[in-house]
């Protein structure tokens, strides 16, 4: 199972829109696959069909060590779902206190590695604290998912800071993968969006990642679909989104050597 966290401590970039855009694209394709949805605002976990977790086990009991993910999860459209908890925003400082902090998912999702699933997709709060620590820990890959504006830019340097404290030490994970960066919201007829479309790239490589090819490009029918509660694919499939994020799981693959 391989395991690709989305990330970026400013909100409002489009993260879960991405990670559950990425789920819904690689079960087109014919992969297992899982989501981790440790948002407190639990939009993802909403897409996938519960609007109340109420009488579940979620992301925030695995989190505490109460519950594993084999006993968390939840059928969802695009395959199985561990679902999100508004507890999750008291889980920093809950998890402080605690032995291994920043283990506490890696070793629950190693219950559903006999599972069969090919990916989980972990979607991540907007903050670099232990619950987003905990995804990088647990994480194969990174996904840094940003707008075409300097604000959710600017702060990148510490997502790689965070990413090097990962990498460094070896009980935690020295071969976590900063995957690129994947602009989201792009709009051609915008001068701000061609700007950082051409310096994203260089950008990127001084911190030893890329700027990913596939950019999503800014869509009405995106936004409306998450008003829906409704992954982009199921609300309109021949969308713009909807095709570039088709294209964004063949590039991720691709590097993988995956692709069909």
């Amino acid at each position: 199972m391989r395991t690709v966290a989305f990330v970026n401590h400013k909100g409002g970039v489009g993260k879960t829109a991405c990670s559950l855009s990425f789920a819904e694209g690689l079960a087109r394709k014919g992969f297992k696959v899982v989501l981790a949805d440790l948002d407190q605002q639990m939009n993802a976990t909403q897409c996938a069909g519960y609007r109340d977790t109420e009488g579940k086990n979620t992301v925030y009991d695995m989190l505490m060590g109460a519950k594993t993910a084999a006993e968390t999860i939840q059928d969802a459209p695009f395959g199985a779902i561990l679902p999100g908890d508004v507890l999750v925003a008291d889980a920093e400082a809950e998890l402080s206190r605690l032995d291994t902090p920043l283990m506490m998912l890696k070793d629950s999702l190693e219950s559903i590695e006999s599972y069969g699933y090919d990916y989980c997709i972990i979607d991540c709060p907007p903050s670099l604290g232990y619950v987003t620590r905990n995804a990088m820990v647990a994480a194969d890959d990174l996904v840094v998912v940003v707008q075409p504006d300097e604000a959710s830019v600017t702060g990148f340097a510490r997502i790689w800071e965070a990413c090097e404290r990962t990498r460094s030490n070896r009980h935690l994970n020295p071969s976590l993968n900063l995957s690129g960066i994947l602009l989201n919201g792009f709009d051609w007829n915008r001068r701000l969006s061609k700007r950082m479309a051409c310096e994203l790239p260089g950008f990127a490589a001084e911190f030893g990642t890329r700027l990913f090819n596939t950019k999503i490009r800014s869509c009405e029918a995106l936004r409306q679909a998450q008003a829906s509660s409704k992954s982009v694919f199921e609300y309109a499939p021949a969308c713009n989104a909807a095709v570039d994020f088709s294209e964004f799981v063949e590039e991720y693959l691709e590097g993988e050597g995956r692709a069909a």
